[in-house]
């Protein structure tokens, strides 16, 4: 496996999330760390989206070229008057109640979420393509996460596996019973997040030295899950530091909770989640450069 000096985990986070790391990544670059320069990155849903952008070698928050395309605009990827409250609240208690991740329990969230229309698969690849701008693997190492909603495992996809780095992130951040779960080699799958938000113990075999991660879901922002995120991840923190990694973490804190709201999918907060990124960036900077990052 090829070793890397340093890693960065995004985790997942929805709207809020994908402009809270968005803000994170500008700032640290105002005070002198820059995100793209790591030499591998984790991503799991909203952190895939960002993940992808700064693998690619631009900040998420950076208009693109004018010539790229309009976004789709036929219809939202979701239309949140039509949506199966009744499936998503199942989901979303049995999500609330896992501990620990649990195949079972996943399973259980992936046929519930294999059940959704399929029909509206198209429109989410599509929205979610346009919003990370690229249409290649970067050459920058991308680790991405989704899950078999059949088996409830977890599946890490990079480049060399041949698959269509939009459609994998799309996967990534599909979140049942809100987004179609995305078909990969004759397969369904959603959300990684649903199994860890950062998942940064795919990076055991790699051995990096310094490991940075920064998670957007935790028990301020995610109301049931956010338990189940803060436990993940000190099990995946607590076995890259016992093999040898240097790890720095960063999460919204208590004091961010009224700017951030409990609603990941907000996208109202979005501009609010993008300034206490910027914060959290600056501060995250000089905290990593003072250990002579």
């Amino acid at each position: 496996m090829t070793q890397y000096e340093r890693a960065l985990v995004l985790g997942g986070g929805g709207i809020v999330g994908v402009a809270w790391e968005s803000g994170l990544a500008a700032g640290m670059l105002e005070h002198g760390v820059d995100l793209r320069e790591v030499d591998v990155v984790v991503g799991t849903s909203a952190g895939a989206i960002v993940g992808a952008q700064l693998a690619a070698g631009f900040l998420p928050h950076v208009p693109r070229a004018r010539s790229m395309p309009p976004p789709p605009a036929d219809r939202p990827a979701v239309d949140r008057a039509a949506l199966d409250l009744t499936l998503l609240g199942s989901i979303f208690r049995i999500w609330g109640a896992m501990e620990r991740s649990n195949a079972e329990q996943i399973a259980a969230i992936g046929k519930l979420a294999a059940s959704m229309p399929r029909d509206a698969q198209k429109d989410w690849a599509a929205h979610v393509s346009y919003g990370i701008g690229i249409e290649q693997w970067p050459e920058r190492p991308l680790l991405v996460n989704v899950v078999d909603t059949h088996s409830g495992a977890r599946r890490t996809i990079d480049r060399h596996a041949g698959l269509d780095v939009r459609a994998v992130v799309a996967a990534s951040s599909a979140v049942p019973g809100m987004f179609p779960p995305v078909e990969l080699e004759g397969r369904l799958y959603m959300d990684g997040q649903v199994h860890s938000s950062t998942n940064a113990d795919v990076l055991l075999p790699h051995a990096p030295a310094q490991v940075w991660i920064a998670m957007p879901t935790n028990k301020v922002t995610g109301q049931g899950i956010g338990p189940h995120a803060e436990n993940m991840l000190e099990l995946e923190v607590a076995a890259l530091r016992a093999a040898g990694s240097t790890v720095s973490v960063r999460m919204p804190r208590p004091e961010d909770a009224q700017r951030l709201g409990k609603n990941l999918m907000d996208g109202k907060r979005a501009s609010e989640a993008f300034a206490v990124g910027i914060e959290a960036g600056r501060a995250w900077a000089d905290e990593l450069r003072s250990q002579g990052v």
